[in-house]
């Protein structure tokens, strides 16, 4: 019986300590979020990483309308970030990699160009 609860002890520690992505829920409704605002124009795969109980770290790149000015750009992210917090209060720290769709065509041309 101790060997079992040793066991199941363990295995959840782990978790904790090598960084445990989110549920699949989370991470679904955090990109229908960041897609359905109006400034942008797609969202990455979003990376999470369990820090605690109720703790949970949250990066997402998202590719911005390229019509968009800074202060336009700024209160998108401000937007998002409170809808976030708003449906899932345990996700603490968010990072947004913001690009302009413009950008974000450069950078792949780049890397393709890398590829060759």
């Amino acid at each position: 019986m101790i060997a079992l609860v040793v066991k199941f002890l363990i295995r959840e520690s782990k978790g904790l300590l090598t960084g445990e992505s989110a549920e699949p829920g989370l991470l679904r409704s955090v990109q229908w979020i960041a897609e359905r605002d109006q400034a942008v124009a797609s969202a990455g795969k979003p990376l999470t990483m369990v820090l605690g109980p109720c703790a949970i770290l949250l990066a997402i790149e998202i590719q911005f309308r390229s019509q968009l000015n800074a202060d336009e750009l700024a209160a998108a992210v401000d937007r998002i970030e409170e809808s976030i917090r708003a449906r899932h209060p345990c996700v603490r720290q968010i990072f947004i990699e913001a690009e302009s769709v413009r950008r974000g065509i450069q950078r792949a041309g780049i890397e393709r160009s890398r590829i060759k």
